[in-house]
């Protein structure tokens, strides 16, 4: 699965491509690419599943370099996510 950054700041928009989702649950996800954000940077990812695609606000919770790793925390419960873990 693939989570795409969504950026609407300062006249700069657009959405990325960058992650690859590892595991995902309903409190969150942990993600691997070739950006790192900042600990405590809050994000809009949009994460597309087999049958649904869902657009979520986080917060980077951790960043482990050594593992190519980043894990963030959802901010807001969305309805959605049940369905779109189901379909995994």
């Amino acid at each position: 699965m693939v989570a795409t950054l969504i950026i609407d700041s300062e006249g700069v928009r657009g959405a990325f491509d960058m992650f690859d989702v590892r595991s995902l649950d309903d409190k969150g996800a942990v993600l691997s690419g070739p950006l790192f954000l900042e600990v405590g940077e809050h994000l809009r990812l949009r994460l597309d599943g087999h049958k649904d695609k869902i657009e979520v606000e986080a917060r980077v919770q951790s960043v482990v370099p050594a593992e190519d790793t980043m894990t963030i925390v959802f901010l807001k419960p969305e309805p959605k996510l049940k369905s779109l873990l189901a379909s995994l």
